[in-house]
This record gives structure tokens, C-alpha cells and sequence, in this order.
């Protein structure tokens, strides 16, 4: 919503100043020499080149970059649901199965709120193997072999924790990416000097150009404003949020289905 105001508010800024500049004579307007509204229109479409090329280069690394986080999401969800349900396959061992549940629940448990809060913060979180899955891997391999659907089981279980752990790290990997605070001012400064240069390129039509800059305005704005919420997945309008994780730990905890 923040991102909307800012736009909105910005826009009708763009669309006063192009009013004032346009009713009354300035000299920053090249209309005195043909050769100085040439210079100005060779000037303006040089930053508008910059600007284009800049702001689709960094809206497709941010925008990649939160497409790899939610695939992320995804695929450790599905392990971590994969987990639960390969253990329907282990036979007469209800107390190491038990075991694995309990330590899946606190898994889920410290992913939902531990690490998610560390992620929206940005704080470092270590990428190795955490203790939870640590606990979780011991209880695995405490499941023995009794028969050949046990067996089965326990070579899946292995297999899906495993790659729990590869996704946990590709996940804190990704989260801990963001732009340079270099990168981020070049594009505020970019953005601004379109929005403003902008204002000053001479149209015939008074009507015509407060509503191009008014335009203008309210598109560079939101191009800065959908970069700054991508570049932080956990926050702004296109948050990612732990829903998934939080409809599993309610599903590990409340037992649905018998699962649990």
C-alpha cells in the first residue's frame, strides 16, 4: 500500500511542477535555439537508454532471485510432507517413528519462528546443517530393518532428508542475496533525473505534457518501488509469507488425518 501512496503522491508532484513549468517562461526550457532543444533531445534519450537498460537489468536479477526463494519454499515443504508420509511405510516401530515426528515437529517449529524472523530481518543465519535436522537425522537412522518395506522406508527417508538440507542451505543462500546499497542509490538517482528531465522537454500541447509527466512519474515510481519489495521477498507488497510452513506445523501438531 505504502508503495501506491509514494507513487500517487509523486506523480501528482511531477504533474504541479510540469504545470508551473510549463505556464510561465524558464530558462532551463530549450525552446530559445533549435540547436539547444537538439542537444536536449539527444541528452534525454541517452537517459532514458540508461535508465531502460539499468532498470530491466535489476528488475530481472531481484525478480529472479525471489522466484528461486519461493520455488525454495516449495520444494522444502513438499520434502518435509514427503517425510511425514514415508513413515506410514515403517512397520512395528512406533517408538522410533514417534521419535522422527517430534523431531520434525521442532524442525518446523524453528523454521516457522526462528528462522523466518531472522530471514525478514536479514540477520545471518548459518547455512550449515542445523541441529534440529541433526536430531532429525539421528532419529532416522535409529528406524531398523525388519522387512523389505522398512527397508524401502528407511532408503526414502534418508533420501528426502538430504535433500531438506540442500534446500535449507539454497534457501538461506538466496535470502542472504540483495542489492548493493550502490546499485539501489544509482536507480534512485536514475529514476529522479527521468521524472525531472522529463518535465522539461518542450510539447506543443500544455494538456499533453502534464499528462505524460504525470505518467512518466507514476511508472518510474512504481518500477523503484516493485525493486525495493523485491529486493527484500519478506517484505512490502509482494511479501512472502510462511503460510505453508504454518498449515504444516498445524497439521504436525493437530495429528489430521492420523498422521500425526
Amino acid at each position: 500500500m505504502f508503495m501506491y501512496i509514494r507513487a500517487a503522491l509523486i506523480t501528482l508532484a511531477a504533474i504541479g511542477g510540469s504545470y508551473y513549468i510549463h505556464s510561465y517562461p524558464h530558462e532551463l526550457l530549450p525552446v530559445s535555439k533549435a540547436s539547444d532543444t537538439g542537444g536536449f533531445e539527444i541528452f534525454f534519450s541517452i537517459l532514458g537508454t540508461i535508465y531502460a537498460v539499468m532498470s530491466g537489468f535489476v528488475m530481472l536479477v531481484v525478480l529472479d532471485n525471489y522466484t528461486k526463494i519461493k520455488d525454495h519454499l516449495a520444494e522444502e515443504v513438499n520434502s518435509l510432507q514427503d517425510l511425514r508420509d514415508f513413515l506410514l511405510y515403517v512397520d512395528n516401530q512406533e517408538e522410533a517413528v514417534q521419535n522422527v515426528k517430534d523431531k520434525l515437529k521442532i524442525y518446523v517449529d524453528s523454521l516457522v519462528n526462528n528462522e523466518w524472523a531472522s530471514m525478514m530481518k536479514r540477520q545471518k543465519v548459518h547455512v550449515d546443517t542445523s541441529d534440529e535436522i541433526y536430531d532429525l537425522m539421528t532419529s532416522i537412522h535409529k528406524i531398523s530393518i525388519g522387512n523389505e518395506s522398512d527397508h524401502l522406508a528407511l532408503s526414502k527417508l534418508i533420501e528426502v532428508v538430504g535433500r531438506v538440507t540442500t534446500l535449507r542451505t539454497e534457501r538461506l543462500t538466496a535470502c542472504s542475496e540483495a542489492l548493493p546499497r550502490s546499485l539501489l542509490h544509482v536507480m534512485l538517482l536514475l529514476s529522479w533525473a527521468v521524472i525531472i528531465v522529463f518535465m522539461l522537454v518542450p510539447v506543443g500541447s500544455f494538456s499533453m505534457i502534464v499528462a505524460l509527466n504525470g505518467f512518466v512519474a507514476f511508472v518510474v515510481t512504481m518500477i523503484y518501488g516493485m525493486i525495493q519489495d523485491l529486493n527484500n521477498p519478506f517484505k512490502g507488497s509482494w511479501r512472502l509469507k510462511a503460510d505453508l510452513f504454518v498449515d504444516l506445523q498445524k497439521n504436525l501438531h493437530r495429528g489430521d488425518d492420523g498422521k500425526i
